[in-house]
């Protein structure tokens, strides 16, 4: 139905990253945005961190502008659950759903490298 992208601000001269999302509509109307991103790989400083903000900060933007049921977000962010950019989406309302309990076996720690 809809394409939407964000850049995220250049973190010093580390590789320029985005997030895109496309809102579909389901088979019932109902309307679904699905956001992709690949969060920079440098632990340290405040890369990861930054674009998190950025990131939750175009979800809530796309939400504002649709009547929407729901946000699915996907992608390589990076990080093991206990760093702070994902902990950061994670407050924002998102839930990581490789913390549910499916009756699947899943790595310890949520990792899915190499797959």
């Amino acid at each position: 139905v809809k394409v939407s992208t964000h850049h995220y601000r250049r973190y010093k001269r580390k590789t320029l990253r985005n997030a895109m999302a496309c809102l579909v509509s389901l088979p019932d109307n109902t309307l679904l945005w699905i956001v992709n991103t690949h969060l920079g790989c440098h632990f340290v400083g405040r890369e990861q961190h930054q674009q998190a903000k950025e990131l939750v900060s175009f979800i809530d933007s796309l939400e504002r502008k649709s009547k929407i049921c729901g946000v699915i977000l996907c992608g390589d962010f990076n990080s093991p659950p206990l760093f702070s950019c994902v902990r950061l989406i994670e407050r924002s309302g998102l839930h990581d759903m490789s913390r549910f309990d499916t009756g699947k076996r899943r790595r310890a720690g949520g990792g899915t490298f190499p797959s």
